[in-house]
């Protein structure tokens, strides 16, 4: 059939002829033409163009090589037949209509749905698309589309593809811009005879000349051109891209230059930055730069230089005079140490390195404490190392010792000499002289022997046992006023038996070995001493008797109270502390430390019924009634008005309490153990049940209990049973008749 318009045919375009299909597919061997028959349609329709619509820009065709020719043949469309097919056809004709039809109202839909979009591509692609479903309609720069999402494609010769995914919304009108990105460009550098130079773009290396082509992305770039003993290349370029190809072309230039080096005397070896170029007169290339040279020479001191090179600029260091090397000395000695003097010059002690003038005498002396002076005259010539070692004869000096014991060590400067009594023959220095012996203290001092002049050390050495006692004074006073008795350990019996009258369940007999020895206060601490560290306590009153007084003995403590004066005075004095807080409450440190705290039972006992190494006694006074007068300070007739129960026929002279040391002491010299106050223990109470043959010592009572130990009878004791000096009692809160008194470790 006759066409009704022409059209350029590009690859992959589509016409429809009636019912034929023509497909075109442009290939490597020239155009392929695909015909289909889609059916049995009305053959008269005019073609249609079926997709896409001519470019407003149609390139004409290349010319190509001849090929086929294409030569139309005559047709003459063939009669309808009107027989059995006629039914056919008029139900596709009213088919058609109904399409017609349906497409119209479609169309009419697509119209009132769609919305207008602009699209601007920079540059103008060739190809533009906008991909989706239903699909777009172009009118030119613009697209009706119903709202939803598509995609964009773009493409254009140099550039990348552009290929987005949008969305059409239900504006009416939408604008979108887009620019094409160009392809890269490739870049030659041409460094001509220069090859193995590293080549960078924007700091990034891309190779080492020559190399081929690579890619680099359009735009301007930094090209960096770097090459061993050359001047740094570096210039700005802009790349075209769109796969163009581009040639650099690079002249580097020599990074070096001309060097003249001249010395006097010539021949000196010639070191630039460490590296040796040769010997002088010289002239070579040195790289640009802050450069040092260096000049040595055999007998000349060693000469260096400072010079800067710039690229292709000739340079002369200036003539270097070269001074002779001076001589050298090294002195050694026998033994080593000894002070050097050259030509009365202090310079060091052996072994040592001097340098000396050369060509010259020098009067060398080596000294050292307790030898003879050596002296030495030396000439050296220039860059001549000389060595001398000189032995110096000891000065020797004679030491007698003599020791008790006699068979005492002796160690000298801690070597050992043998036994203590002997003669020594020692160089004139001082010396550490020691003299020891198992189970006594060493003895150590300093002795210089002194040629001509005899010495002689005698020693008596101390026994361990003998120092330990002369380190524990017999009595001191503490910083609040307290006297301090030493008191000796040994093994005694607490407790009292069965049979005694007035014994009480909780006085089991036990056999108890005090080995450390303990310091115990005299008197019991008295109200002006526990003010100094409770101003505000106030002991209080007995009916019309104060208890307040500043030397009767401090009532109305608790044991905490006792523990904490305890802790303040071994603060004063520089001791550690006996008790430490745990729990909101004070207990005793494990192990007891030398500090001042209250005395434990065993002490107690110790000092109160073995005063005089015999016992145990029975009561303060002795061993039976009646009490002497002025015995101690119990519940007696003066008491009367105070309390129920008194002694008969007996007076001590006070109704409550009395001062610390207004009575009698026992044998060892402390107050008021059996009288006056009773007393805080350290030790919780409890009651141990007798073990035949089971020895404790130093014992310190529980690790833990309620109630502590109160031993001692006092102003208001008047029966037996608490004149005993076996009596316990127990308690924890204060009294006016309850007090205490100190003791500590004396090791």
């Amino acid at each position: 059939m006759r066409l009704a318009a022409s059209h350029w045919l590009r690859d992959g375009d589509v016409l429809g002829l009636g019912p034929i299909r023509l497909e075109t597919t442009l290939r490597s061997d020239g155009v392929h033409l695909r015909v289909e028959r889609l059916g049995d349609l009305n053959p008269t329709v005019p073609p249609v163009v079926l997709v896409p619509p001519p470019r407003a820009d149609p390139q004409p065709p290349r010319e190509a090589s001849p090929g086929p020719t294409i030569t139309p043949i005559s047709f003459s469309p063939g009669r309808v037949d009107e027989g059995p097919s006629g039914d056919l056809r008029r139900r596709a004709s009213r088919g058609l209509v109904w399409a017609l039809v349906v497409a119209a109202a479609l169309l009419v839909a697509f119209i009132a749905t769609a919305r207008s979009l602009e699209v601007t591509i920079t540059p103008e692609p060739d190809r533009v698309a906008l991909r989706g479903f239903p699909p777009a309609v172009p009118l030119g720069s613009r697209y009706l589309a119903r709202p939803g999402f598509y995609t964009l494609v773009a493409e254009k010769e140099g550039y990348h593809r552009l290929e987005v995914e949008i969305e059409i919304t239900s504006s009416a009108r939408q604008t979108l811009d887009y620019t094409l990105e160009r392809l890269p460009g490739r870049l030659i550098v041409d460094t001509g005879d220069v090859e193995g130079a590293d080549v960078a773009v924007d700091g990034r290396p891309v190779g080492t000349t020559p190399f081929a082509a690579v890619s680099v992305p359009a735009g301007d770039h930094e090209i960096v051109v770097q090459a061993e003993g050359y001047v740094e290349f570096r210039t700005s370029l802009e790349i075209e891209g769109r796969g163009a190809e581009q040639r650099l072309e690079v002249e580097l230039l020599a990074n070096s230059a001309p060097v003249t080096f001249e010395t006097v005397p010539p021949g000196a070896t010639v070191r630039v930055d460490g590296r040796r170029l040769g010997r002088t007169p010289l002239t070579t290339a040195v790289s640009a730069g802050r450069r040092e040279v260096a000049f040595s020479m055999e007998a000349f001191k060693p000469a260096t230089r400072q010079f800067t090179v710039v690229a292709g600029r000739p340079v002369t260091v200036p003539t270097v005079r070269l001074v002779p090397a001076d001589a050298v000395l090294v002195v050694a000695s026998e033994p080593p140490g000894a002070a050097v003097t050259v030509d009365g010059q202090w310079r060091g002690e052996t072994p040592i390195e001097v340098i000396v003038a050369p060509r010259r005498s020098h009067d060398v002396r080596v000294t050292k404490a307790g030898h003879e002076e050596a002296v030495l005259a030396v000439e050296i010539a220039p860059g001549e190392r000389r060595e001398e070692s000189l032995r110096l004869e000891p000065q020797l000096g004679e030491v007698k010792v003599q020791a008790r014991p006699p068979d005492a060590e002796l160690l000298v400067d801690g070597k050992s000499r043998g036994a203590a009594n002997q003669t020594l023959s020692l160089i004139a220095l001082p010396h550490e002289i020691e003299i020891r012996k198992e189970g006594y203290l060493a003895h150590k001092q300093t002795v210089t022997p002194r040629p001509g002049f005899p010495e002689a050390v005698e020693v008596v050495l101390t026994s361990e046992e003998q120092a330990r006692r002369e380190a524990m004074p017999a009595r001191f006073t503490t910083a609040a006023g307290q006297q301090m008795v030493l008191v000796e350990g040994m093994q005694i019996l607490m407790g009292a038996s069965r049979r005694e009258p007035g014994r009480r369940a909780n006085e089991p007999l036990r056999d108890v070995e005090l080995v450390r020895p303990f310091y115990m206060s005299t008197t019991e601490v008295s109200n002006a001493q526990f003010r100094r560290f409770a101003p505000a306590h106030d002991s209080g009153r007995a009916g019309t008797q104060s208890l307040n007084v500043d030397s009767y003995p401090v009532v109305r403590v608790s044991w905490e109270q006792a523990a904490a004066y305890c802790n303040w005075l071994s603060q004063k004095d520089g001791l550690p502390a006996a008790y430490e807080s745990r729990g909101g409450a004070l207990v005793a440190r494990v192990p007891l430390t030398t500090g001042y705290r209250l005395p434990t039972e065993a002490e107690w006992e110790r000092v109160a019924r073995y005063p005089d190494g015999q016992g145990p006694l029975r009561y303060p006074w002795g061993r039976a009634f009646p009490i002497p007068p002025g015995a101690g300070n119990y519940g007696d007739e003066s008491s009367g008005e105070l309390l129920q129960r008194t002694l008969p026929d007996y007076d001590d002279g006070y109704v409550a309490t009395a001062p610390v040391d207004g009575l009698a002491a026992n044998a060892l010299g402390f107050f008021n153990l059996g009288g006056n106050v009773a007393e805080w223990m350290h030790d919780f109470y409890a009651i141990t049940p007798s073990t035949p043959g089971q020895l404790v010592r130093d014992p310190t009572g529980p690790a833990e209990g309620e109630y502590h130990v109160i031993r001692g009878a006092s102003w208001m004791d008047a029966t037996v049973t608490e004149l005993r000096l076996s009596y316990r009692d127990y308690g924890k809160d204060p009294r006016p008749d309850l007090g205490f008194r100190l003791a500590r470790y004396a090791e």
